[in-house]
């Protein structure tokens, strides 16, 4: 609307019905009949019609213009809060040479009690000066000077006679209408007695709510009162000298079969619905479900089926038949769970149990936490009974000491301090700090001993390390054994790998071939190898091999010659090998051997860029491999052992000796690799002879086995600091929750 408009001419009409709104608000109800009480209310609205003219008096154009209208109970200034009491906004009110006409939809209660002026505001411009006072229709005075008898009651309208147009005595002033009271004074009008009876609500004549006075003097300066609610079912019970009891609902009260009531039988009690539920704790709750108890103080059953907290401060959120009964336990759910001690948690699932101080099962069925803070996170009979132990999952497992954990699988043990089985079967880690990755029936038993995997291995000396395999045993102080099949390495850093091999002295290192027969060391720092096929020690083509037949020491040295010579050559001494282009050479001591160039073994080639190939088993009582930093470059730690080591494929094997009568292959079951699949993971390992067959460098997948137990044993580690970490926010969140529970029923008090 343009800000010129400067005047307006309006007409109100009213219907007489505006004057008898006054009434509707009235108190008052036939004494003899509660339906003459009812009164019907007149129309809320009014019509208005008015003239919009420019200064020069002229009509507005004809169009569509948005108009508020307010009303005011004084004639000017004041403001929206406390003097406006009425707005509408009529946004498309239709103009035409100057006029219009709209319905106001004026329901706000109380609106015409007392002198009002209306003012109008066009568009964005200001309101419209004066104010116009709203008054009433010339007639509506004579409504006064109705003679007696002269209405009859078909010529009332319904609803347009108040309590005042009666004889004394004849409406109740302090009644409540069936529709509402207004112009009460909570001063001095209430629904309620004014003794210490019950105030009873009934439908169908029965009992559906009812508010008790109640307090206890019993003890002398800790008097106390409040309101007992009792609702719901007739058969609902607040136990005698109770205070502050609430029953909103709910209980059973069968025809036929057995009635199950809800009962509060202790001080500020709580049963919001459900059936044969007790509150018998001081200010406990069951909030519904079907015979639930909360005996503890403060205690809380949120709902469900037979669930119970019995102690201080214990909550029970759900399922069926769970026990809350530590002060401050916790079970969410499930069924048939216990929570039986501080702060004790069961997340879920079936017939599981948190017994000790802090210590939680999330789920599964018939865990046990029996641990000071110790963790079960699901799975199925799994126990964690030492402190701060942890059960990730899996079936019939135990962490039986402090900070002992057991990732999974099935009936593993972790028994002592910082002791870790990460999964598999029936694997047992009980020394201090011990480690068994998976596999089945492993154990390592002394202090940082490591089974990586494999079947039957044992662990049993201070950081001695199986790396899988079959009925392997490390039993030495640092021993190792890669894998294979029955080998011991009893000896101080001693290394036994193959079959049958054992190093039973320190730092021997022996390896043997597939023949089922125990190859063994027979003395410290021995290299040992059982090579039945052959071992192959390869030299130019002109190589050969020279003995002496001289009896004495001379007949125990071998001299490997490119040329003629004679056995009194200088230097050589009695056991002493020499392959060189002459004696001059080197000068083997006794039982050396010093080779010049490759050696070959049981080949007729020799090695392209290696020093020696053999042709068959090799056996040796000891074995030193060049390894100082000095001779090397580009030293780089091996990246994704476990991932590589995971792809690679142990196989039994025999060989094909028919079709390769010049290998001087083994006999019987073989265990290894196919060359073929690991030069596809480690190239580097892997050569290929020029005659196009393919070799495998064994002892260089060493390192790769020991980086990929440290990256399984750094990943458990990982794993083991998650679960301490979600134990501690389990922790946090209860202990948060303890607090909002609490500081929600001190609200409530």
């Amino acid at each position: 609307m343009s800000a010129h408009v400067g005047a307006i001419k309006e007409t109100m009409l009213m219907n007489r019905t505006l004057l008898s709104l006054a009434a509707l608000l009235a108190l008052g109800t036939l004494a003899v009949s509660p339906v003459a009480a009812q009164i019907t209310a007149a129309p809320n609205s009014m019509n208005f019609q008015g003239r919009l003219a420019t200064p020069s008096g002229n009509p507005v154009p004809n169009g569509t213009y948005s108009i508020r209208f307010s009303l005011w109970n004084i004639a000017s200034g004041g403001t929206a809060a406390a003097n406006e009491k009425w707005n509408q906004t009529i946004a498309t009110v239709q103009v035409r040479n100057g006029t219009f006409a709209v319905l106001l939809n004026t329901n706000t209660a109380n609106l015409f009690n007392g002198n009002l002026w209306l003012e109008i505001k066009v568009g964005a411009d200001a309101a419209l000066t004066p104010r116009q006072q709203i008054v009433s229709v010339p007639y509506a005075f004579k409504a006064g000077s109705v003679a007696d008898g002269s209405i009859t009651s078909a010529s009332i309208a319904n609803g347009t006679i108040t309590a005042a147009d009666f004889s004394a005595n004849i409406f109740n002033p302090l009644a409540w209408l069936l529709g509402g009271n207004s112009v009460t004074d909570p001063a001095s009008h209430f629904l309620g007695t004014t003794d210490n009876q019950p105030l009873v609500f009934k439908v169908n004549n029965r009992r559906a709510m009812q508010y008790q006075y109640a307090e206890n003097t019993a003890s002398a300066g800790n008097e106390y009162r409040s309101i007992n609610v009792l609702g719901g079912s007739e058969l609902n019970s607040i136990s005698a000298g109770v205070v502050g009891a609430t029953i909103a609902g709910g209980g059973y009260d069968s025809f036929t079969l057995s009635d199950a009531p809800n009962r509060v039988t202790a001080d500020f009690g709580t049963v919001g619905g459900g059936i044969g539920n007790i509150a018998s704790g001081d200010s406990a709750t069951v909030s519904g479900g079907t015979v639930n108890t909360a005996s503890g103080s403060e205690a809380t059953v949120g709902g469900g089926n037979n669930n119970r907290a019995s102690g201080s401060r214990a909550t029970v959120a759900g399922g069926a038949f769970n026990n809350a009964s530590g002060s401050r336990a916790t079970v969410a759910g499930g069924e048939s769970n216990i929570a039986s001690n501080f702060y004790a948690t069961v997340g879920g699932g079936r017939n599981n149990i948190a017994s000790n101080f802090y210590a939680t099962v999330a789920g599964g069925s018939f865990n046990t936490a029996s641990g000071e803070s110790a963790t079960v996170a699901g799975g199925a009979f799994n126990n964690a009974s030492g402190f701060s132990a942890t059960v990730g999952g899996g079936e019939g497992n135990t962490a039986s000491f402090d900070l002992a954990t057991v990732g999974g699988g099935d009936n593993n043990i972790a028994s002592n301090f910082y002791a870790t089985v990460a999964g598999g079967a029936f694997n047992n880690a009980s020394g201090f700090i011990a480690t068994v990755s998976g596999g089945y029936l492993n154990t390592a038993s002394l202090d940082y001993a490591t089974v990586g995997g494999g079947q039957g291995n044992t662990a049993s000396g201070i950081h001695a390390t199986v790396g899988g395999g079959y009925f392997n045993t490390a039993s030495g102080q640092y021993a190792a054994v890669p894998g294979g099949y029955s080998n011991t390495a009893g000896g101080i850093g001693s290394f036994a790998a193959g079959v049958r091999a054992s190093a039973g002295f320190s730092g021997s290192f022996v390896w043997a071939d597939n023949h089922d027969a125990t190859f063994a060391s027979t003395a410290a720092d021995q290299f040992c190898i059982r090579a039945f096929g052959g071992i192959v020690l390869e030299t130019n083509q002109n190589a050969f091999l020279y003995t002496s037949s001289t009896v004495g020491e001379k007949n125990r040295y071998m001299m490997f010659l490119n040329s003629p010579q004679t056995s009194t050559a200088s230097g050589v001494k009695a056991g002493g090998i020499l392959c060189a282009d002459n004696f001059g050479y080197a000068n083997p001591g006794k039982n050396d051997m010093i080779v010049k160039g490759s050696l070959g073994v049981g080949y007729n080639f020799a090695p392209t860029n290696y020093a020696a190939a053999f042709n068959g088993s090799i056996f040796a009582n000891g074995n030193y491999v060049s390894s100082d930093a000095r001779y090397k470059k580009n030293i780089a730690p091996l990246g994704n052992a476990l991932d590589s080591v995971l792809n690679l494929r142990g196989v039994s094997y025999e060989w094909d000796k028919a079709k390769f009568p010049t290998q001087n292959f083994g006999e019987g079951k073989q265990m290894g690799f196919i060359a073929q699949e690991i030069e596809k993971i480690f190239p580097q390992l892997v050569m290929t002879s020029p005659d196009g067959y393919k070799a495998v460098n064994y002892t260089g997948v060493i390192p790769v086995l020991v980086e990929a137990v440290k990256a399984l044993k750094a990943q458990k580690d990982t794993e083991v600091n998650a679960l301490k970490a979600e134990n501690a926010e389990l922790r946090a969140k209860l202990d948060a929750l303890a607090e909002a529970v609490a500081k929600l029923q001190s609200n409530r008090k």
